[in-house]
């Protein structure tokens, strides 16, 4: 008979727990759909957790010239719809890197309430120095294609293109003030 030798398996003495994978955060998105497609990044952990409406914040598109994507600041009288996510420590890497954090969005934490109790949510906002503008087409298009996926009222992005659009032109003469 061959002399075989065991191997003694140790219990590991690390977290089995995977942060990576397993620590959800609440993300508020303004319009997206996170789940895998075209129209945003594949976040394989990602569940809809529920509805949200933010007052006392508006919606506007800051960016470059006809190629502006969704933010949000506080505004008295205005109020914004989102949906929650519950995201793994992963995809919020992945998400990370799509919406272009630190450099072109920062995270916040807003309160938000969800089925009754509040909770801290986190959401993209657009880094300061990047003036109103408009967004390109099809990225509108996108944006509309989730609201109406999430039930919300068409007219506020109608509103928020007005808006966006007054602060261009108060931005043109308050930059003209000084030439």
């Amino acid at each position: 008979m061959k002399n075989r030798t065991r191997t003694k398996v140790l219990p590991c003495k690390c977290n089995t727990k995977r942060r990576n994978d397993f620590e959800n955060k609440t993300l508020l998105s303004l319009w997206q759909q996170l789940e895998p497609g075209p129209d945003g990044p594949p976040l394989p952990d990602s569940k809809v957790a529920g509805k949200a409406e933010l007052p006392g914040y508006r919606l506007l598109f800051r960016g470059g010239q006809h190629n502006a994507h969704a933010t949000i600041e506080k505004s008295e009288g205005h109020t914004v719809p989102a949906l929650l996510w519950k995201v793994s420590v992963r995809d919020e890497a992945l998400l990370d890197r799509y919406e272009g954090y630190p450099y072109y969005y920062d995270k916040v934490q807003i309160p938000v309430e969800l089925h009754g109790k509040t909770v801290s949510a986190m959401v993209y906002v657009m880094q300061p120095g990047f003036e109103c503008n408009n967004p390109s087409s099809v990225y509108l298009h996108t944006v509309r294609d989730g609201y109406q996926a999430a039930g919300f009222d068409q007219a506020i992005l109608d509103q928020a293109l007005v808006e966006t659009r007054r602060e261009m032109v108060e931005g043109q003469q308050w930059g003209q003030q000084f030439r």
